[in-house]
């Protein structure tokens, strides 16, 4: 009715088509191709959506194993099979490392069996996915990976372990989970890092008893104070 054109680019040389296809929109790709729709049109740059949507691909992967959808990620799969699963983020965390930190254990399953993801790739701080679902308590998955051979402790670029990297880290969960209140989250830390430092802080050097007791989480507070021997003062 209001003769859009059927293929414009935009600044990365994507057209409508290109937008359709890649989110596994059939009628609307099919729709398109009968109007006289094309892909692959070439930017300013002179990049042409082949090479960006393989760099979007990635993204779309990673942003569908960290939230758990299926069905996104089936679409993904039967579109473009030939989607790197090993391509990263800005932080090189892949798709695995994405879903293992979550607990999505569905979707590990799928990129490590149907899309051979490596088990044990490395992000820019030599963490791995075993060591994001070990740090956050999702024991199904850590058996998982286990049983497929993946390893912790990778190294980085700097030379660090995810062994030192993840004593850091493990303070920050803390700080977050007293913040919060979430009992849940206080009981998987103690357990799965009882060597903890309950009294390391923040950027602020606000300690977790500092922040459990600015929000109020008396429960908190006490299994700091009782069972973790945190710093009162």
């Amino acid at each position: 009715e209001m003769k859009a054109d059927v293929s414009p680019a935009d600044r990365w040389g994507g057209t409508p088509l290109d937008d359709a296809t890649r989110h596994g929109h059939e009628a609307v790709v099919q729709y398109l191709i009968s109007k006289g729709a094309t892909k692959n049109a070439v930017s300013d740059s002179g990049s042409s959506p082949v090479r960006v949507s393989a760099a979007t691909m990635s993204v779309d992967l990673c942003n569908a194993a960290a939230d758990g959808d299926m069905r996104q990620l089936r679409v993904l799969i039967t579109n473009h099979p030939d989607v790197d699963v090993n391509k990263g983020d800005y932080d090189r965390r892949t798709p695995i490392h994405l879903a293992a930190s979550e607990g999505r254990l569905e979707v590990v399953k799928v990129l490590v069996e149907e899309m051979k993801a490596d088990v044990s790739p490395a992000d820019r701080w030599g963490g791995t996915p075993l060591d994001d679902a070990t740090r956050h308590g999702h024991e199904a998955v850590v058996q998982y990976l286990i049983s497929k051979g993946a390893t912790k402790n990778a190294v980085s670029d700097s030379g660090s372990s995810p062994v030192r990297v993840s004593a850091a880290t493990m303070s920050v969960d803390l700080c977050n989970a007293a913040a919060d209140g979430d009992m849940r989250q206080l009981r998987v830390l103690i357990t799965n890092h009882p060597d903890v430092d309950v009294n390391k802080g923040d950027y602020d050097r606000r300690t977790p008893i500092h922040l459990a007791a600015s929000e109020g989480r008396l429960e908190v507070v006490k299994v700091l104070v009782e069972e973790m021997k945190a710093d009162v003062s």
